[in-house]
């Protein structure tokens, strides 16, 4: 899908207008480019949080207010979360199904010693070359005993161990601020360290420093500053640096606010970092005002990318691409590699950061293989919210007091809520009924102008946190959304506190989400897509696995030196039923069909975190990216985690034999008594497996392995069954010492043999489209698919099938084309139908 209409009109306009792109301190796109208002109300919420961070420093500035340099410090504890003083909680060691203790070894990088209780590290990045590894990060000790908010750690052992070496060198009286990255020429072992740095009181910009490694110990060069600009102008703000492992240049992009918009601009250095180019203002001037999260990638003879993401006007963001093949002295036109939904108003359970992120992650193959020079780019995203009713089922005002869980005020998704914060310290909770699987949708679209506040969504228990929007610092009386997705049924909670200044009314839309054509499920996915050119790009591809209601995001790609390209993310799905989906692994996955499809490996955490739990004085406290990274011999994987309390940088090494085994369901049948499964181990790579099952809502229970005979086949009958329930079952493989889940299938067992069209499952289905149904018994039957018009488009015969229930692939003749389809059951004089819809 491409922009709106309006957009591209405005874009060829402003297409001679790119000579322009040339710019210097204070650069802003001329008035005339200026993009058009958006069509939809929700996108200039969007617009206004992507420019909060930088109004906000301009307003300190010009007010004289002390700054709170870096990443946003917690502004203060809310009601529920334990004091900075207080003593750690005992963290989680709760492990699912999916676990193996044969896990390569989680390492803390950094050093706690001498930290405070809510020092938080996090936002990541990292190098290796050959046994030396360098780490970066955010890191909130900064707030405690200053001055410098970033800190590194290395490695010599490739690693096993870390040295914390504090903050990296700087010029004379520079503070580093945030987002720190790391690039690595790997065969001459020269690393560079970049990160948001203020040179002065007065300035802000971006620092870069050359590193090498000497027996157990690094060496820093001297330290400069890449780019320069005066704080009351210009925010510098998303850094992003890359090596060329062939020539050594570097290549720089960040994003440049002012006081009317922002651009993504982009610097080059021939000489390791001590001399820059003129920036280059690399998004159209349409687009000023609309873009962040830039990050630039090197092919393998030399081509230079730069990917951001733009906002669009009506309901897509996009992600946007250029390509230089002069060594980035000029780029080609750019490219929409992607449009997607971005759930931009919250973050992930536990997040604490008042917005959500969807900032591409990039990488190319460089290995020489058959896929050599492929772009892959990976992003989360959510579902179509913005066609969704809110605020329809009438209106429903607080009934004081309703300032706990106990006494929240129940409503229905649907009506618009109003209430008032009568202090800065004020609350105010409501009750919903929520089924799992639905996404809901609040809107807070009116208040009093003197609130700053918090909007939150709460699990059934009132406590532990599943999204948070408002706003927290700056003007106060601005909108926010939250798209959450519910993991569980039962009765959750919305609050909207007061904090720091006002007091006044609010309003709150709600609404529930109808499921569309669109590729993500719920509140966020993880998709990537590839182009071997970086002009034509794939259509995406879902990385995730999970059940559709839990959250998925940040992911980061990388390419191995096989070719192979691997994703890393936050993952929900493991979360006790008690926390509603509110604990996190970091889950692994990787394509070995260049991206068209994508096997998952599992968790790679051996702990969970409780992210309500955790203490930080950082936002945000899972960061904005993961760090992950590839080589020849291994991947990289480099994650925040709570699991000591507060938050701390870890990370594992996993070795490149990682052979995936692929199984896929053959037949599941069930009588009232039994139910009789079949998988097939098409990769003849599987020794044994796991059978588990579940039923409604309980954990997943091990009922015994399995072994496939000489034709592959994996064959396991259940006699402990219940006529009347359902059942769900799934395999369990082990690939490099970790068990990964496949071959999940769901089984009605008849209370008696009847005949019966349960449904198709997934719907909508992308590739394979499972129909359950029963027969009473084995007498003729067929089942056949109807498409809208009524042409039949394919027809199987139920032979020998025999009275229970039964699971058969539509996709098994081939996969249906997209659209909208009846499938029919028939025997004798009866039939039944229901409707599939297949999407890609």
């Amino acid at each position: 899908m491409t922009r709106d209409r309006l957009a591209r009109r405005a874009r060829t306009a402003a297409a001679l207008l790119l000579a322009l792109n040339v710019s210097g301190p204070g650069h802003a796109a001329p008035a005339a480019a200026r993009p058009p208002a958006p069509v939809h109300p929700l996108k200039q919420v969007q617009r206004d949080a992507l420019m909060q961070k930088a109004r906000e420093r301009f307003e300190r500035i010009r007010k004289g207010e002390p700054e709170a340099e870096g990443e946003v410090r917690v502004p203060r504890d809310e009601p529920g979360l334990r004091s900075a003083s207080a003593p750690p909680l005992p963290r989680p060691q709760w492990l699912s199904a999916t676990r193996s203790a044969a896990l390569p070894t989680n390492v803390r990088v950094n050093n706690t010693a001498g930290d405070a209780a809510n020092s938080a590290q996090s936002e990541q990045f990292l190098g290796v070359a050959g046994s030396n590894i360098l780490v970066a990060w955010n890191d909130g000790q900064g707030f405690v005993s200053g001055p410098d908010i970033q800190g590194y750690g290395y490695s010599t052992d490739g690693g096993q161990t870390f040295t914390d070496g504090g903050a990296p060198p700087k010029p004379a009286g520079a503070v580093w601020t945030s987002d720190p990255s790391v690039t690595v020429k790997e065969n001459t072992g020269e690393f560079y360290y970049a990160g948001l740095i203020d040179p002065t009181v007065t300035t802000n910009g971006i620092g870069v420093v050359r590193a090498t490694f000497s027996g157990s110990s690094v060496v820093w060069d001297t330290p400069h500053i890449a780019i320069s600009r005066d704080k009351s102008t210009n925010f510098i703000d998303k850094e992003w640096l890359t090596v060329d492992p062939s020539s050594g240049n570097l290549y720089l992009t960040y994003t440049n606010f002012d006081a009317g918009g922002d651009d993504i601009e982009f610097m080059r250095s021939t000489d390791k970092g001590v001399t820059w180019s003129a920036p280059l203002v690399i998004n159209l001037p349409t687009a000023y005002g609309l873009v962040q999260g830039s990050r630039t990638a090197v092919g393998p003879g030399g081509e230079v990318y730069v990917v951001w993401n733009e906002i669009g006007l009506v309901d897509q963001d996009f992600m946007m691409i250029r390509k230089s093949t002069d060594s980035g002295q000029s780029f080609a036109a750019e490219v929409q590699a992607a449009a997607f939904y971005n759930n931009y108003g919250c973050g992930a359970p536990g997040f604490n950061r008042e917005r959500g992120i969807a900032f591409p992650s990039i990488a190319v193959d460089r290995s020489g293989g058959p896929r050599n020079g492929r772009v892959y780019l990976a992003w989360n995203e959510s579902v179509n919210f913005y066609d969704d009713a809110l605020g329809l089922g009438g209106n429903k005002s607080e009934v004081e007091s309703n300032d706990t869980p106990a006494t929240a005020t129940s409503f229905t998704v649907g009506q618009t809520l109003r209430g008032s914060l009568e202090s800065t310290s004020a609350q105010d909770y409501f009750s919903f009924a929520a089924n799992q699987g639905k996404t809901y949708i609040f809107y807070c679209d009116s208040l009093n102008s003197s609130l700053l506040y918090t909007f939150r969504v709460f699990c059934t228990d009132g406590s532990q946190r599943l999204a948070f929007a408002g706003h927290t610092s700056g003007a106060p009386g601005q909108k926010s959304l939250i798209v959450w997705t519910a993991p569980t049924t039962g009765t959750y909670y919305v609050r909207m506190a007061g904090i720091g200044t006002g007091s006044g009314g609010y309003r709150f839309r709600t609404g529930v989400h109808l499921t569309g054509s669109e590729r993500g499920r719920d509140q966020r996915d993880v998709f990537v897509n590839h182009s071997d050119n970086g002009t034509a790009w794939s259509a995406p591809t879902r990385v995730n696995n999970d059940p559709p209601y839990y959250d998925d995001w940040l992911p980061e790609v990388a390419v191995g030196g096989n070719g192979i390209p691997y994703v890393i993310w936050y993952d929900w799905r493991d979360s006790p039923p008690a926390v509603c989906g509110g604990w996190s692994h970091v889950y692994f996955a990787r394509s070995d069909d260049g991206g068209t499809s994508w096997s998952e490996i599992g968790p790679v955490t051996d702990t969970q975190t409780d992210w309500t739990n955790t203490l930080s004085n950082i936002a945000p406290n899972q960061g904005d990216y993961l760090g992950l990274y590839a080589n020849a011999t291994a991947v990289y994987p480099c994650w925040a985690d709570g699991r000591g309390g507060n938050v701390d940088v870890y990370l594992a090494v996993w070795p490149l034999a990682i052979t995936p085994v692929e199984i896929s369901l053959v037949a599941a049948d069930a009588l009232p008594d039994r139910v009789s499964l079949e998988w097939r181990d098409v990769s003849g790579e599987a020794l044994s497996a796991t059978v588990y099952r579940r039923s409604g809502e309980d954990d997943w229970t091990a009922l015994g392995t399995i072994e496939p005979d000489g034709l592959g086949r994996l064959r396991f009958e259940d006699r402990q069954v219940i006529a009347g329930t359902r059942y769900g079952y799934r395999l369990g493989v082990m690939e490099h010492g970790s068990e990964r889940l496949v071959g999940e299938v769901w089984v009605d067992v008849p209370v008696a043999a009847r005949l019966a069209l349960h449904g198709v499952r997934p719907n909508p289905a992308r590739h394979e489209a499972w129909v359950s149904f029963s027969l009473p018994d084995a007498a003729p039957a067929t089942l056949s698919v109807y498409d809208v018009s009524g042409r039949l488009v394919r027809t199987r015969a139920l032979a020998g099938f025999g009275a229970g229930s039964h699971v058969v692939n539509l996709a098994a003749q081939g996969e249906l084309p997209v659209g909208v389809y009846i499938v029919r059951l028939a025997r004798g004089g009866e039939a039944m139908s229901a409707r599939v819809t297949v999407v890609r």
